[in-house]
């Protein structure tokens, strides 16, 4: 893949895409999301869908007018080729973290972590 990295949000958009299928709508790709992220901005969804669209990672259309929505089309999302390789390229990257860190570093790791208290170093004046 390109120089273009999936940032975090961008990488659970599209992983909300892929796991609805073909013609993804805006609100059942939120709920989705919401399964994924903790509290996701259903604003900033819209926002990175948009950009998804801009760098060719998603496609969207319109259905035609629907009587349940007052004649208002849906607007429908899809993952490209392109998307699919960089959420790829992406789980890939996360694998190769995770086998970067040592098991043994997660049982050495206490919870929380506390830190040594050190003490003061006397000023320069003479302040203890």
């Amino acid at each position: 893949m390109g120089k273009d990295r999936l940032a975090d949000f961008e990488e659970s958009i599209l992983c909300a895409i892929a796991a609805l299928g073909e013609d993804a709508y805006g609100l059942d790709i939120y709920e989705k999301l919401c399964e994924i992220e903790d509290t996701p901005n259903p604003g900033s969804m819209y926002v990175i869908l948009d950009r998804l669209e801009r760098k060719g990672y998603v496609v969207s259309g319109y259905t035609l007018p629907l009587p349940e929505r007052r004649g208002k089309p849906k607007k429908l999302y899809r993952v490209k080729p392109e998307g699919a390789a960089a959420l790829q390229e992406s789980f890939e990257k996360s694998k190769r973290k995770m086998q970067a860190v040592p098991k043994s570093f997660w049982s050495f790791v206490k919870w929380p972590i506390r830190f040594r208290r050190y003490m003061k170093e006397p000023s320069e004046k003479g302040d203890r």
